[in-house]
């Protein structure tokens, strides 16, 4: 969560922009302090050039049950097995 000093409070990805944001916002940044941080051209340095070191990308509640990254082999591969074990009865293992 970022933004929470200038009560905006917003979900982002944790990239080293978003922990230098949390950092200014614990020594109590105002908008003023922070908007070079949290500036619609600080967003697309993440969006669109992938730069992590100084852009940040919003983010739902739902990234935070992100537990792994699988290949697209892999995710088919786990979708089928967890059908089959659907259509069986069978429990699917604990991820």
């Amino acid at each position: 969560m970022i933004k929470r000093t200038i009560e905006r409070p917003a979900r982002a990805l944790r990239t080293k922009a978003t922990d230098r944001i949390k950092e200014l916002e614990d020594e109590g940044a105002d908008f003023n302090a922070l908007q070079p941080y949290i500036s619609g051209a600080s967003n697309l340095k993440l969006i669109e050039k992938g730069d992590h070191e100084q852009g940040f990308g919003w983010a739902g509640q739902g990234v935070g049950l992100i537990q792994d990254i699988p290949t697209v082999k892999e995710l088919i591969e786990t979708i089928q097995s967890d059908c089959k074990r659907a259509l069986t009865g069978d429990r699917p293992p604990a991820r």
